[in-house]
């Protein structure tokens, strides 16, 4: 199996074929961040007659440093805890969590401020409510997603209390909710379709 980029032949492993399954892994240190795509090729066999899955290609995005996020949670729950976790498990993320205690204002922490979301490269908020959108930490939140910031927004019953979004949320998400739409709690298996099964996150 030889494992090359570009005209670049970087390692080649010897496989004696058995039955059943077979694995092996190549260890890569790339030197420069940004994009990387690697070539898998298996040399064929004598009298082998097709030859188009001997080859895949794998797409690699190579960080400068681990992104940072910003987790903000309009008070303890489980959701939260749950999203933190997740989070802190990736080896490539840095997780500041913050939790409101009060109508913008957060426990052992200043007021949000437009420094510190200037430092997050995504926000990750977890059942936003009224109090803390409508003040002033929802107002940079609402610059930062214009300003081209990450934004990742897990709804709950504080986000869609009374029926309709803050309105500071509500201008930067990509969708429109109809008038007295609310939160319904209930349990909704996830599936995949077609398209999704196909895409790299999930092989």
């Amino acid at each position: 199996v030889f494992l090359s980029e570009g005209d670049q032949a970087l390692d080649e492993q010897l496989v004696v074929l058995a039955d059943g399954h077979q694995s092996l892994g190549f260890e890569l240190r790339p030197a420069v961040a940004g994009p990387h795509t690697y070539r898998l090729e298996v040399a064929p066999l004598e009298g082998e007659v097709a030859r188009d899955n001997n080859t895949a290609l794998v797409f690699v995005q190579v960080l400068q440093e681990r992104l940072k996020i910003l987790l903000v949670g309009s008070g303890p729950s489980v959701d939260l805890a749950f999203v933190r976790r997740s989070l802190e498990a990736d080896s490539t993320l840095v997780v500041d969590c913050w939790v409101e205690e009060q109508s913008g204002r957060f426990y052992q922490r200043r007021e949000i401020s437009s420094e510190v979301l200037a430092a997050a490269d995504a926000v990750v908020l977890v059942d936003p409510g009224v109090g803390l959108m409508a003040g002033a930490a929802g107002q940079l939140l609402n610059q930062y997603v214009w300003q081209g910031g990450g934004l990742l927004l897990v709804g709950g019953a504080r986000t869609w209390q009374g029926g309709a979004l803050p309105l500071a949320l509500a201008e930067i998400l990509p969708v429109e909710l109809a008038s007295g739409t609310g939160f319904v709690a209930q349990n909704v298996p996830l599936s995949m379709g077609l398209e999704g099964r196909e895409h790299p996150v999930v092989r």
